[in-house]
């Protein structure tokens, strides 16, 4: 390399000139700087050819012809952009015979992952069709538009990669937006329609044509691009060359990734006005160029060209650290990084010499740009770290003197500044300025560690390692063992000669980590399997047996014992007596090293097959044969367990979990028979223990500290009766009922057989006057707190609130708040939600408290008073049930309507009842003169009893009829008074994330407010006040004018969304294709 060339790099970059040195330690290996950078950058972790994580630099040089080396059987390709969903063509150009053995051996298609890890690569269905590779339409990996890294794998050669721009199929349209009438000189500001995007804004490249000349413009010199707005500058920002400075058609010509081509026509008059003068637009975003402090050179600006136009570092993303398309969202952290001298010293000299490649540009730019210090540069066994500064000043200072600083000169001088500082973690920038994975500080650190052989490691025995390097193991200063902090003490640890011996007390379990620092040396990590030293295990019986006898198993060994997972008798798994196998004596006991089988599981003479799994041992089986036995032998062997007596308990539904689908029942007064149950069946179906979010059809779990039992519901009866059966070890089966309206019933049998406790209390009263107080709340939950001051006691034994006559359920929470109410005793205060409250008149609270009388509040406009009066409760009631029956003329409801149909029912029944009555004086009358004309009682009997069951008939016939006709005349009066929906069809918005669809009905306010039901694809969904993600629901935000839809439901093609609201007609949308159309 020619010296004179060199001579320009100043003395600030004196690290570059250590590395022309002739001197074999003339420079430092590594230098610590502490940086800026997006946290986007940080995280993101790098991967070679083969899917290892990458983590220090491979190569200290640049490729100067910047081009990507590639095996020559690697045919070229040719692909055209294809719309989303549709197959993609790839031509390849196979002109030798390697390259069609090379496309004959393709075995394999993905889809590249953001991270470049293999192992998160997506395969593609394909076919290989003349000289064509196929990617089949319509897979789900390829469902967003834009540019992906297709990897095309050949069985036994290398890989090949190939971009290809996936499309949306409707264009991006261009509007001018500011100013309407562009005048010469002016920057011109235009509108992106159809253009959605995640992060990173897609447009790569735009053109402008005046006059027949065509020009690409220059991102940030010639234009920007802040979210769905392109600006194009007047002129350009450095050259001041005109882009709109002439009268006259342009035309525009926008290139982004995951887009089709868009154009847009435009006129620029003349600005008669502005002629001369600078453009003041509020709009021109000009940003003046930096300059390097160090190098003189331009820095380009930062990046504004993101969705929120935040203004930062760069980046490309997710896979090139040191690009300029950071997500504007990114937020900023700040970390330690390590260059490697001699890579950071040659992408310097490029850059002055002005041989750069984007990589060597990149480390550079980081180096000195994106650095907050420069703190220290190390030797390559980190045994020496210096403070950055006083080495540089060291080696500035001895150039003005005419002489050359080495590094290894440096360290030796006394004066010499040890740079104490110490980071956690550090990344090293690679050599294509991507980012190692980070590391601890400490592994950066001292000489190589020598090799480690592990000699012996056997459970439960001394650990052997064997190191060729006696020094190393002298120089040991700490040992940790499986990731611990705390140090093994040193009498667990020995040093004989060249072995490490680690002390049988630590080394347990299947696997060993231990960490170990040495001074001087980085520190070494070694992970081992341990072996296990099995015992023989002869099974056998220790004699023969009959029926009726226990039966002992010999042959078993301490350590087989310890490691039992499992036994088994004919395939059945046997318990322990305490696990509940004590009933019928069929369990099994263990004591010294034998095994004994109780008599219960030998009631048959015949041969048995036993089965001990045990861990590291696996399977031993033993067959065996039981002959017959005396059979009173076997009786007197049969154990009848004495039963207590059930605990008067009282039993309650705590509350019905709609997140678990549990009921949680609470049995108070149960004593020691909770923590007996052994088993719940419901409906004769037993059910088994453990219950989990997300799996609790047919389970059952006990939570013996809270005296309850959830059992999943999702197997009961709909709209029936559900049989309960709970068994408790040493007690008699407890058995009740959960009726369809969900609610505990017990009858007269059940009740003296459980004996349950029915007392019947005074109630006691509380005085509410000037104890009460109200606050509403709406930020976080729609709710109302009531505080209630000297009635803990009175609160803490609440069991029942309704408003309104609607039952609410206790637990509310953020996501769920309608018709919930929740108990917060610390604060004396009870929580209700308003989400269904009156908003325009009063709302009845009536509260029940155990031990206490039943308490009635009025809220209305945000204030509480207690009703005094029972007979205005009752008037609350009664005309409640007026407004009720109102709706139901209206026929408002389904509910309302069959609520009165049920009613009209009873009614019709007993007016039936007392004219029967009234006929059956008639009717023995009747009797009387046939059995006093025939003298036949029992046919005159029967004659009666027909005329009744004919009349009967009659009256159900002409009851059914009434009730028909009726709910004809309230469907067809509902219809009449439904309005048509005005035919406006929403704005459709599919969420980032692809779980939820916004629709905004603009001017459809009261339309909005008063839907009562959606349905997707004959799915209902739930109203909620918030959406999680797999939520079959939707919310209305009305100040938004917004229905939010989750997609839970939704299909690929078509779907279908029908939309029922209060006092309108339903209207059905079908959303297809990301658009929205209402069906007529």
């Amino acid at each position: 390399m020619n010296k004179k060339k060199l001579s320009i790099l100043t003395a600030i970059i004196a690290i570059s000139a250590c590395s022309i040195s002739k001197t074999a330690s003339a420079a430092p290996s590594k230098i610590l700087t502490f940086t800026n950078m997006p946290v986007w950058d940080y995280h993101q972790r790098n991967y070679d050819k083969h899917g290892n994580l990458r983590i220090n630099t491979a190569k200290t040089t640049f490729n100067l012809n910047n081009e990507e080396e590639k095996a020559s059987y690697i045919p070229m390709f040719k692909v055209d952009e294809a719309e989303l969903n549709s197959p993609i063509n790839i031509q390849c150009e196979l002109k030798t015979d390697e390259q069609k053995d090379w496309f004959e051996k393709i075995n394999k298609v993905t889809l590249e992952d953001a991270t470049k890890n293999p192992s998160l690569e997506r395969n593609l269905e394909f076919e290989k069709r003349g000289n064509k590779i196929i990617i089949k339409g319509n897979q789900k990996a390829l469902d967003n538009n834009k540019l992906h890294t297709i990897k095309i794998y050949s069985e036994g050669k290398d890989w090949a990669s190939i971009s290809v721009n996936i499309v949306q199929a409707e264009t991006i349209k261009v509007l001018v937006s500011y100013p309407m009438n562009p005048r010469t000189g002016e920057d011109v500001r235009f509108k992106l329609d159809n253009f959605n995007y995640a992060i990173l804004n897609p447009v790569n490249r735009v053109f402008l044509t005046h006059n027949n000349v065509r020009k690409e413009l220059v991102k940030f010199k010639d234009y920007h691009v802040i979210s769905e707005y392109l600006t194009v500058y007047a002129e350009n920002v450095d050259t001041e060359e005109g882009n709109l400075l002439e009268p006259g058609k342009y035309t525009l010509e926008i290139y982004a990734d995951g887009f089709k081509k868009a154009e847009k026509d435009f006129e620029v008059i003349k600005n008669e006005v502005m002629a001369s003068e600078k453009n003041n637009s509020k709009d021109n975003i000009k940003i003046k160029p930096v300059t390097s402090k160090i190098t003189n050179k331009e820095i380009k600006p930062s990046s504004v060209d993101t969705l929120s136009s935040a203004s930062v570092g760069s980046s490309t993303g997710a896979d090139n650290s040191g690009s300029e398309e950071t997500s504007g969202a990114s937020i900023i952290m700040q970390t330690n990084l390590i260059y490697n001298h001699d890579l950071l010293a040659n992408a310097l000299i490029l850059n002055e010499l002005g041989l750069g490649t984007e990589e060597s540009e990149g480390i550079a730019k980081r180096f000195e740009l994106n650095t907050i210090s420069w703190d220290a540069v190390m030797n390559e066994d980190g045994t020496h770290i210096n403070d950055f500064r006083d080495y540089l000043n060291a080696v500035k200072d001895a150039a003005l003197k005419g002489d050359y600083l080495t590094y290894d000169e440096y360290i030796k001088n006394e004066n010499s500044k040890e740079y104490k500082n110490r980071p956690y973690n550090v990344k090293e920038v690679l050599e294509d300025n991507l980012l190692g994975d980070a590391q601890n500080f400490r592994t950066v650190l001292g000489l190589e560690t020598p090799s480690l052989e592990v000699k012996s490691a056997v459970m439960d025995k001394d650990l052997i390692l064997e190191s060729s390097d006696e020094s190393y193991l002298k120089n040991i200063k700490s040992i940790t063992i499986n990731g611990g902090i705390k140090e093994l003490d040193k009498s667990l640890y020995s040093i004989k000669d060249n072995q490490l011996i680690i002390n049988s007390k630590v080394v347990k379990g299947d696997k060993i980590k231990i960490s170990i620092s040495a001074t001087g040396y980085k520190d070494k990590v070694i992970e081992t399997k341990l072996e296990k030293i099995l015992d023989d295990i002869n099974l056998k019986l220790e004699k023969e047996y009959k029926t009726g006898e226990d039966v002992i198993v010999t042959g078993l060994s301490e350590d087989f014992i310890k490691n039992i997972n499992s036994i088994k008798l004919d395939g059945k798994l046997l318990l322990t007596k305490e696990q509940g196998g004590s009933s019928g004596n069929t369990y099994y006991e263990i004591s010294e090293n034998k095994l004994t089988l109780k008599s219960g599981l030998f009631k048959e003479d015949k041969n048995y097959k036993l089965e001990i799994d045990s861990k590291y041992y696996g399977k031993k089986e033993l067959e065996f044969n039981i002959t017959k036995g005396d059979e009173k032998s076997n009786e007197k062997t049969e154990i009848i367990e004495e039963k207590k007596e059930l605990p008067k308990i009282s039993v309650k539904i705590d509350r019905k979990s709609t997140f678990m689908k549990k009921y949680d029942i609470k049995f108070l007064n149960s004593g020691e028979w909770i923590n007996n149950i052994t088993g719940v069946s419901v409906n004769g179906v037993e059910y088994k223990s453990g219950l989990v979010w997300g799996d609790s059809k047919d389970r059952y779990a006990v939570y013996k500290s809270d005296n309850n039992i959830g059992i999943g519901y999702e197997g009961f009866k709909q709209n029936e009766d559900n049989i309960i059966k709970v068994k408790a070890k040493g007690y008699n089966d407890f058995t009740f009922i959960i009726s369809k309206d969900g609610q505990i019933v017990l009858d007269k049998e059940e009740k003296e057989s459980a004996n349950i406790e029915e007392k019947l209390e005074v109630e006691k009263e509380i005085d509410f006057t000037n104890n009460i107080s109200i606050s509403k709340e709406s930020i976080l939950i729609k709710k109302y707190n009531i505080k209630f001051l000297n009635s803990e006691e009175w609160l803490k034994n609440i069991t029942d609130i309704s408003v309104n006559e609607v039952p609410y359920k206790s637990g509310l929470s953020w996501w769920e708040s309608k018709e919930r109410y929740a108990i917060y005793e610390a604060d004396k205060t009870l929580a209700i939600g308003y989400e269904s409250f009156n908003n325009e008149g009063e709302n009845l609270i009536k509260i029940k408290s155990k031990g206490y009388k039943e308490y009635a509040f009025i809220i209305k406009d945000g204030q509480i008073t207690l009703v005094q009066d029972e007979k205005k409760v009752e008037s609350e009631d009664t005309n409640k049930e007026a407004v009720k029956n109102e709706k139901s003329k209206k026929g408002e409801t389904k509910e309302e309507i069959k609520e009165k149909e049920e009613a009209q029912k009873g009614e019709n029944k007993e007016s039936s009842i007392n004219k029967d009555e009234n006929k059956a004086d008639v009717k023995e009358k009747e009797n009387g003169k046939v059995e006093n004309k025939d003298g036949d009682k029992e046919e005159a009997k029967e004659v009666e009893e027909k005329v009744e069951v004919k009349e009967e008939d009659s009256k159900k016939e002409a009851e059914k009829q009434d009730v028909e006709k009726e709910n004809k005349e309230i469907e067809e009066n509902k219809q009449s008074a439904e309005k048509d929906f005005s035919g406006n069809v929403p704005k459709l918005i599919k969420n980032f994330f692809g779980d939820k669809y916004d629709l905004k009905f603009l001017g459809e306010d009261e339309w909005l407010k008063n839907v009562e039901s959606v349905y997707v694809n004959g799915v209902e969904y739930e109203k909620k006040s918030y959406l999680i993600f797999g939520d079959n629901a939707y919310k209305i935000l009305e100040s938004d004018s917004t229905l939010t839809i989750g997609a839970n439901q939704f299909k690929q093609d078509e779907n279908i969304i029908k939309i029922r609201s209060k006092g309108y007609k339903e209207c059905t949308f079908i959303i297809k294709d990301g658009k929205i159309s209402l069906v007529k």
